[in-house]
């Protein structure tokens, strides 16, 4: 909706852009031919200057539209990679912590069988004198 509403608002500004354009066009024409008087001549280049000027604003609207745009779509692509980035990094520590699980199980079968070996070698050496 954003691109399309900032693709309107840049035809606009062509639009105007063009109008002005022949408006000024036009009272160089009259102005040149001595044609027309002068207040019309006068009329017309200050139409073609205020138009002029609201091509030059529009055009400014434009480009600020389109550096928003712009800003917006980098902080949408910043958002994606900010959420990717959490859901790693919370499957990376499940990991983690699953592996560590396993270490400490591993850790805990190993000192249990230290220490049945230990009763067992104790019990071998009393039965054994």
């Amino acid at each position: 909706a954003a691109a399309e509403k900032s693709e309107e608002d840049e035809d606009a500004a062509v639009a105007v852009a063009g109008r002005a354009a022949d408006a000024a066009e036009t009272a160089a024409a009259v102005s040149s031919s001595g044609g027309g008087g002068g207040l019309v001549g006068e009329v017309l280049s200050d139409f073609a200057a205020r138009h002029e000027e609201a091509r030059k604003r529009a055009a400014a609207a434009a480009e600020e539209e389109s550096a928003h745009r712009s800003l917006l779509e980098a902080r949408l692509r910043y958002e994606e990679s900010r959420k990717r980035f959490e859901t790693e990094h919370r499957e990376a520590l499940g990991r983690a912590a699953a592996a560590a699980a396993k270490d400490e199980s591993a850790h805990r079968e190993l000192l249990e069988a230290r220490l049945r070996y230990e009763e067992s070698r104790k019990r071998f050496e009393s039965e054994h004198e």
